[in-house]
C-alpha cells in the first residue's frame, strides 16, 4: 500500500527530527489516521475514536471498577457512531459505506451496522497501536536487532510478529465451548465459558522452548502465535496490521541510526489490552537520509 509507506516515511522523519518523542503518540497518529481514512469517516471523528476505543476493550473484562467506569464511555461511542456516522457522512467506497450497502442489499440487518462499525473502530486501532509500540520497546532494548533491521538482514514483519507473541496486545478473550472436550486433562463441558489466554500461549515453553520469554525475531515458526487469533477466529485485519507495522518500522530504521529508551515508559491500564500509555524514545537521525519520498497521499 503506497499510501501507508508514504505516511510512515513522513511521520518517521518528522518525529525523529524532534530528538526525543513518545512512540505511543507517533503510532497512535499513524494508525488512527489510516483507520479513519479506510473506514471513510469524517476527520472530525478521529478524536472521538481515539479517546473512547480503549473503553470498548474494558467492557470485555470482569465487572470491576474499570468495567463500570468504561460503560458510559463505551455507550457514548455507540451513540456517536449511530448519530454522527451516517450514509451522508461516510465516504463512498469506504468500509463503512460497504456496511450500508450490505444492509440495503439485505445481507445484514440495519441494526447490525453500528455494532459492526464499533468492531472496526476498536479492533482496527488499539491492538495495532499496542503491537507496534511493543516492537519499538523491544528494539530499543535490543540494539543488535535494530541494526539487523536497518541493514536489511531482518524483516520488519518478523519483528512485529515476535513482539506480539511476547506481548500480545489482547491478553485473552472469552469463548464458549460448543462440545464436551478435554484440554490437558481438564474436562470442559459444552456450553461452559473458557478464557483463551493469548498472553500465556505466547510464552509457553512447551511451544517456544527455553527462550520463550526472550525477544528473538526471526525464530522458526515465529508467526504461529495466537496474538492475532487462529482458524475461524483469526483476525480479519492481520494483513493490514502487518503492512502498517512493517512500513513504520522500516521507515524508522531508514531514517534513524540508533534507537534508545529516553525515560521510563508507563503501562496503559485496561482489562484485556496490554501495552504502553507512554513510551519515550530517542532515535539518532541518519544525516544522509533527511527527506522522505514525496507523495500527494497523506
Amino acid at each position: 500500500m503506497p499510501e501507508i509507506r508514504s505516511r510512515a516515511a513522513r511521520l518517521a522523519a518528522e518525529y525523529i527530527s524532534r530528538g526525543t518523542f513518545d512512540a505511543v503518540e507517533l503510532v497512535t497518529e499513524y494508525v488512527a489516521d489510516h483507520a479513519v481514512n479506510l473506514m471513510g469517516l469524517p476527520e472530525s471523528a478521529r478524536p472521538e475514536l481515539v479517546a473512547r476505543a480503549a473503553a470498548m476493550f474494558d467492557m470485555f473484562g470482569p465487572d470491576n471498577a474499570r468495567y463500570r467506569e468504561a460503560a458510559p464511555i463505551a455507550a457514548a461511542m455507540m451513540t456517536f457512531l449511530g448519530t454522527e456516522v451516517s450514509r451522508d457522512t461516510v465516504r463512498s467506497g469506504s468500509w463503512m459505506h460497504a456496511l450500508y450497502q450490505a444492509a440495503d442489499a439485505g445481507d445484514i440487518a440495519e441494526d447490525d451496522v453500528v455494532p459492526l462499525m464499533s468492531a472496526y473502530t476498536t479492533a482496527g486501532m488499539d491492538t495495532t497501536i499496542h503491537g507496534i509500540t511493543a516492537a519499538l520497546h523491544h528494539l530499543a532494548h535490543h540494539h543488535r536487532y535494530y541494526k539487523e533491521l536497518r541493514a536489511g538482514r531482518l524483516g520488519a514483519a518478523a519483528v512485529f510478529e515476535e513482539a506480539i507473541r511476547l506481548d500480545a496486545p489482547i491478553q485473552g478473550f472469552g469463548r464458549r465451548a460448543r462440545r464436551d472436550t478435554r484440554i490437558d486433562g481438564t474436562r470442559i463441558r459444552a456450553g461452559e465459558r473458557v478464557w483463551l489466554s493469548f498472553g500465556s500461549s505466547g510464552r509457553d515453553p512447551r511451544r517456544w522452548g527455553s527462550f520463550a520469554d526472550t525477544f528473538r525475531p526471526g525464530r522458526t515458526g515465529g508467526d504461529l502465535h495466537l496474538a492475532l487469533g487462529f482458524g475461524p477466529h483469526a483476525c480479519a485485519g492481520r494483513h493490514l496490521a502487518l503492512a502498517q507495522a512493517s512500513s513504520l518500522l522500516d521507515a524508522l530504521a531508514h531514517y534513524g541510526t540508533r534507537l534508545e529508551p529516553a525515560g521510563d515508559p508507563v503501562r496503559a491500564r485496561n482489562n484485556i489490552l496490554h501495552g504502553w500509555a507512554t513510551l519515550p524514545l530517542t532515535i539518532t537521525p541518519d544525516r544522509r537520509r533527511t527527506t522522505p519520498p514525496s507523495s500527494s497521499t497523506t
